[in-house]
């Protein structure tokens, strides 16, 4: 497995996939099954003072249906982090040098993704079929999408955000409250990444939406033409939905993804 730079072209070797605790290498898998839904690094993994690449850089990673291992760059060896709460892990990401891990709840794991901590619930009542987290202007976001999981091809319905802020009164430290508007940001929220830009800073793009790509991969497999018909813009304000993109973007091996 490697770590890829597409425009310095340079690489970094990581584990073999083969070394995940969860895997099953005595299973036959077809192409598409061996999934990497994403990796996110602790820091730069080019340390470019002394020209090589950086030992301490921690790489954690979502595979198969929802397992979560780091390693680094040296390492031989995956090491997964267990728990019965992380039994299916939605996302992760770098904020304020920890790993925050989504699963039934959320935890903040050391950069070394060796010590976790629960530290704040799921919100109640919270309806959703994929959930994002996402730094926006130096805070934390749960994205939670909803879709008429009925059509098909699935269809996004809407979306609910949620900011994490201290909880004083709970077995929590944190809790996670709803957002009515998202400001001159925009959101964008996909499988492989989630990130936020200012909406004044650019000329292509608008404030108070979260621009999202088609996520179902397993649905691509039955589908005649793969996966990648359900991307749009949504409006938290109106909770009006457009197409953000006027052409095709359909796989059977890959959802969309964002690269800016």
């Amino acid at each position: 497995m490697t770590l890829f730079h597409p425009l310095t072209h340079r690489k970094f070797i990581l584990p073999s996939f083969s070394t995940f605790n969860n895997h099953d290498n005595d299973y036959e898998y077809e192409l598409w099954e061996i999934l990497l839904w994403k990796a996110v690094a602790s820091t730069n993994p080019w340390d470019s003072k002394n020209h090589d690449f950086n030992r301490d850089c921690v790489i954690m990673a979502f595979y198969d249906i929802g397992y979560a291992a780091t390693a680094k760059l040296e390492d031989k060896i995956w090491t997964d982090i267990e728990g019965p709460e992380l039994a299916f892990c939605y996302d992760v990401v770098n904020y304020k040098s920890q790993f925050y891990l989504l699963s039934g709840l959320l935890h903040a794991y050391s950069v070394d993704g060796r010590q976790g901590l629960p530290i704040a619930p799921f919100p109640k009542n919270l309806t959703g079929e994929y959930f994002y987290l996402v730094e926006s202007v130096g805070e934390l976001l749960l994205v939670c999408r909803s879709i008429y999981a009925e059509e098909r091809p699935d269809r996004t319905k809407t979306f609910k955000v949620f900011k994490l802020i201290k909880n004083q009164n709970d077995e929590f430290e944190y809790e996670f409250i709803e957002v009515e508007t998202l400001g001159n940001q925009a959101l964008f929220v996909g499988r492989n990444a989630s990130f936020s830009l200012c909406a004044t800073s650019t000329n292509w793009c608008r404030g108070n939406c979260i621009y999202f790509t088609d996520d179902l991969l397993d649905f691509s497999q039955s589908n005649e033409n793969g996966a990648g018909h359900d991307m749009g813009r949504y409006n938290l304000r109106d909770g009006t939905l457009k197409k953000h993109y006027k052409g095709e973007s359909l796989s059977f091996f890959s959802t969309p993804f964002w690269y800016i």
